[in-house]
């Protein structure tokens, strides 16, 4: 990853910035920035409960046809927008409810999700045995997690689709929701869950296209920025830091082969 990625404008606004990067056929480190330290996941912590239900159905806990009433989506949240149809109905599908917790950041979804899953000291153990250690709260300004947690929850979420495409159809939908705009990378190269704080940002994603085996996972936030007024400067370094990766490991390189690098600690 190139040291020319412009840190400074983060900075600038008194943020620190994390990232941490890993091939999703190895799980090789290729980029690693305070990879261990806590950030804040704000409303990305949806995905983590999406991966959760992914989970139990698996397990046969729950069915992806599973019929969820009284579920009023969030009108602070994309919704409306990114899912017109589906507001005024009674009750929707648990496919529906995922998709639309991951991709339009769905508050209201999240919680009926998170009651199906047993609540929240439930939710925590089975992410815990999952993925690892996490905070998760119903107010996402209190939930954080290690970005090497999230990029492994990236990089789980890959190889889960590449092997189970229908089971985990309904968390990379709504991660394709989220259009990353760039002018360098194809739109459908990016899928990913941001969330933001007036202090903080995450991005979770993957890069590259998914029928093949060129493919990086990765999780890039910001945290204590001490001037709100500049978090636009802060959400632009983190594009650049994706732009960065996939500039390096996925257009540079030969069709499911990422060379091994790491950026400058």
């Amino acid at each position: 990853m190139s040291r020319a990625t412009p840190f400074h404008a983060a900075t600038e606004a008194g943020a620190i910035v994390g990232i941490s990067a890993l091939d999703v056929v190895d799980g090789r480190k290729l980029g690693s920035l305070r990879a261990d330290e806590w950030f804040p996941l704000a409303s990305a912590e949806n995905l983590v409960i999406g991966s959760a239900v992914v989970d139990a159905v698996s397990r046969g806990e729950l069915r992806w046809n599973d019929l969820v009433p009284g579920v009023e989506l969030d009108p602070d949240s994309t919704s409306h927008e990114l899912y017109p149809h589906m507001w005024g109905q009674t009750e929707l599908e648990l496919r529906e409810i995922v998709e639309m917790a991951v991709g339009a950041l769905d508050h209201h979804c999240a919680l009926a999700l998170v009651a199906l899953l047993g609540g929240w000291e439930s939710l925590l153990r089975r992410v815990g045995e999952i993925h690892g250690e996490m905070r998760l709260s119903p107010r996402p300004n209190y939930s954080a997690a290690r970005l090497d947690t999230m990029a492994a929850l990236a990089r789980s979420i890959a190889l889960g689709h590449s092997s189970a495409p229908r089971l985990w159809r309904p968390v990379i939908s709504g991660m394709v929701r989220q259009i990353f705009q760039s002018d360098e990378i194809p739109a459908h190269h990016v899928l990913n869950v941001q969330g933001g704080l007036e202090a903080s940002a995450m991005d979770i994603g993957i890069l590259g296209d998914v029928a093949t085996a060129n493919l990086v996972a990765y999780a890039v936030a910001t945290k204590e920025a001490t001037d709100p007024a500049r978090l636009l400067a802060v959400y632009e370094t983190m594009e650049d830091v994706v732009r960065d990766l996939y500039r390096e490991h996925v257009a540079e390189s030969p069709p499911g082969r990422i060379v091994l690098t790491q950026i400058d600690r």
